[in-house]
């Protein structure tokens, strides 16, 4: 359990507690993206904390950028479902049907990024030493 909570810290750590909540491209530029100011500075502190080797660095950084690249159509696809519910909640008389067709859509794509994040997670615990677990 120990191992499991580090693991999932310094997940989000890495790639922003807010990464299920951003906008199509928004994990992946600014602070804290790759190629972004924030981006090498989280992974230099995760890798100083865990002592981690130039190979499992480059390692991290392929797993999670994979992991971005593998979101960025859920993301879009979230967005394009998130603006059809804005219009039809902007309208009178919404159709209850179809605004609950679309919050389902949501439910199931938050889902799949919740899974893709248990993936990743795995995946970087697969990087670490037993010493560094």
């Amino acid at each position: 359990m120990k191992k499991a909570a580090l693991i999932f810290c310094l997940v989000l750590f890495l790639t922003g507690t807010s990464l299920v909540a951003q906008p199509p491209g928004g994990a992946h530029r600014g602070p804290g993206g790759p190629g972004g100011p924030g981006g090498d500075h989280k992974l230099f502190r995760i890798a100083h904390a865990l002592d981690l080797s130039e190979e499992q660095r480059e390692e991290w950084r392929a797993v999670v950028a994979a992991q971005r690249e593998s979101l960025r159509p859920l993301f879009e696809e979230m967005e394009m479902i998130q603006m059809k519910l804005n219009e039809l909640l902007e309208i009178d008389d919404p159709d209850p049907a179809e605004v609950g067709l679309l919050v389902i859509d949501l439910r199931q794509l938050r889902g799949d990024v919740a899974d893709s994040r248990e993936l990743l997670e795995a995946q970087l615990a697969d990087l670490l030493t037993a010493e560094q677990l």
